[in-house]
C-alpha cells in the first residue's frame, strides 16, 4: 500500500522518526540500523516501507534499503514473530549478519536478541534458513566447508556454538587453508578453556 517515502525529517526518536512528506507527518518506526543512517532534522531522506495492518493496529515501518525490507517482511512470515521482534532482530544484526546467522542455523546468536527465545529462534531457523541459503546468506562452498570444520571440531569435543562461533573471527575465516584453518580454530578453543 505505501511501498516508501521520500520527505524531510522531522524529529528522531529512539526507535522511530518523524517524516514530513507532503501535507502529512508521518511516525515511521525503525531498526536502530536504519535510525543511525538517517541525516539529521532538516534533510531529505528516502525509506522503503511496511504498511502494516492488524486489527486495530496501522503503523509505518522503514527501512533504509530495499534489503532491510525484504528480510523484515521475511521475518514477519514466522509464526510468532511480529514487527517489534523483527525490528529487534533488524536492530541487533545488520541484514548480512542476520541472514548470515539464519542460514548457519546460528541458534546462540539469536536468543542474545532481547525478546528472542530458544522456541522462536529455532523456528526462525527451521522456517527461514533453506531460504537466507538460497539467496545467498551464506556463500554455499564455503558454508559446506565450514560445515565440515564445525562437524570435526565438535568431533574432538567443542559445542556447535562455540565451533561457528570461533570459525567467523575474521582471523580464521581469513585462512586459506582448510587445514590451516582448523589448526587455528583449535588452537583458539583450547586458550578459551
Amino acid at each position: 500500500m505505501i511501498a516508501g517515502i521520500r520527505g524531510t525529517v522531522l524529529r528522531l526518536g529512539l526507535d522511530h522518526a518523524v517524516i514530513e512528506a507532503g501535507p502529512f507527518a508521518l511516525k515511521v518506526a525503525l531498526p536502530l540500523t536504519t535510525l543511525q543512517r538517517l541525516p539529521p532534522p532538516g534533510q531529505v531522506v528516502r525509506l522503503f516501507t511496511h504498511f502494516y495492518v492488524k486489527e486495530d493496529v496501522l503503523a509505518l515501518y522503514g527501512f533504509a534499503t530495499e534489503e532491510d525490507l525484504a528480510l523484515f517482511e521475511q521475518l514477519l512470515t514466522v509464526q510468532g514473530v511480529g514487527p517489534r521482534m523483527g525490528l529487534g532482530l533488524l536492530s541487533a544484526l545488520p541484514a548480512a549478519e542476520l541472514r548470515n546467522t539464519l542460514a548457519s542455523g546460528d541458534e546462540a546468536a539469536l536468543t542474545r536478541v532481547p525478546g528472542v527465545g530458544k522456541r522462536t529462534a529455532a523456528r526462525l531457523i527451521l522456517e527461514l534458513k533453506e531460504r537466507m541459503v538460497a539467496q545467498g546468506g551464506a556463500a554455499t562452498t564455503e558454508a559446506g566447508v565450514d560445515g565440515e570444520l564445525v562437524d570435526a571440531l565438535m568431533g574432538w569435543g567443542y559445542k556447535r556454538p562455540d565451533a561457528e562461533r570461533v570459525l567467523r573471527l575474521p582471523e580464521i575465516a581469513a585462512v586459506p587453508d582448510v587445514g590451516a584453518r582448523l589448526a587455528a580454530a583449535a588452537a583458539r578453543l583450547v586458550q578459551r578453556e
